[in-house]
């Protein structure tokens, strides 16, 4: 305030004392020349003012408006923080829940897999050994006990891919043992005895085409069931 004050009386008295026209003209018109030359001082110091006091007013309002935009700046960061650090730690647990039902669902695969994982009889026999002229029974009766018991389990995969992985290889391994039970018999056609009753065959009273029909169904059926169970078994790999 004193600075610009000061500028108007420097202003004020060069106008009135140093430029000649000012002087003559406040000569002319004496008193009333000295008060319309106070009036308009008046007028332009208090225009000044005005403005002044909006300018103060104006850079108060900007400081203040910038603060609370800084304010806001740094409460937006620390909340994009602790959103952030609540999405880690969601992450971290949904990580460690999949983990836990992972496990479970291995273990649930194991248990109802039993012995016909690799390196057990059966699946030797399944990958290398089946000829259906010559089939064990036990391994048929062995395949059938597992569809039996798959039906009547309640327990299920929580895993969607080893869900459906696991459904397929069930429908599959139904439809092979239901491939032998219609067309392998300890007994032939019922009449003949049995040469050996551990063992199955596609009966030799059959026709040729219908011994050949029964063998191709036999073969695909045995085919897509291998598949279905080592795609389960890479999948369990896979996933451990």
């Amino acid at each position: 305030m004193n600075a610009w004050l000061g500028g108007i009386s420097a202003i004020v008295t060069v106008l009135a004392f140093a430029i000649p026209d000012t002087r003559s003209w406040l000569a002319t018109h004496g008193l009333s020349g000295w008060i319309a030359f106070a009036g308009v001082l008046a007028i332009a110091l208090y225009l000044d003012g005005v403005r002044s006091v909006r300018r103060e007013e104006s850079d108060c309002e900007v400081s203040r408006l910038s603060g609370e935009l800084e304010g806001e700046r740094s409460r937006t960061s620390g909340l994009a923080a602790e959103l952030e650090s609540a999405r880690a730690e969601l992450e971290a647990a949904r990580a460690a829940n999949d983990r836990r039902e992972k496990a479970k669902d291995l273990k649930l695969l194991d248990d109802l897999l039993g012995e016909m994982q690799p390196g057990s009889t059966f699946y030797k026999h399944l990958t290398d050994y089946v000829d259906f002229k010559h089939l064990p029974r036990w391994f048929a009766e062995f395949l059938s006990e597992q569809c039996d018991k798959w039906v009547t389990e309640p327990r299920q995969a929580t895993n969607a891919r080893l869900a459906d992985t696991w459904s397929t290889m069930v429908q599959c391994a139904a439809h092979f043992h239901e491939k032998i039970h219609q067309n392998m018999w300890p007994l032939g056609d019922g009449v003949t005895p049995p040469s050996d009753p551990e063992w199955l065959s596609i009966p030799r009273e059959w026709d040729y085409k219908k011994r050949d029909a029964a063998r191709a169904e036999l073969e695909q059926a045995h085919d897509e069931y291998l598949d279905a169970l080592d795609a389960l078994l890479a999948l369990m790999h896979e996933l451990r």
